[in-house]
């Protein structure tokens, strides 16, 4: 039993980053995901049936962060062109690191 109660906390910490993925609370994710990795890094060796789970929460949760990413991008480049307009190569602007923006009617 307690050779398999690591990777069933294993999944449990990688489904549960997924949901917060899904719910874009990227904190949240950030904690589980760290937690999947501390709970991975203790385990011995694994059966096959468990790396193969493990393997698809993994890919679940890639997917997700990859889909975060992109949608972060592409308001990151709408909100530069409409904030700063276009560079002289026909790009839109960059917002910098800006973390903050103050919108007003």
């Amino acid at each position: 039993m307690g050779e398999e109660r690591t990777p069933v906390t294993v999944r449990a910490h990688l489904n549960q980053a997924c949901t917060l993925l899904a719910t874009i609370d990227l904190d949240g994710a950030a904690k589980a995901l760290a937690a999947a990795a501390e709970a991975l890094s203790s385990t011995g060796p694994l059966s096959q049936t468990a790396r193969s789970e493990i393997r698809r929460n993994v890919r679940q949760a890639h997917s997700l962060l990859e889909a975060a990413r992109t949608y972060h991008g592409e308001w990151s480049r709408r909100l530069g062109c409409l904030m700063h307009g276009y560079t002289r190569e026909g790009q839109p602007a960059s917002l910098g690191n800006a973390t903050h923006w103050s919108l007003e009617a």
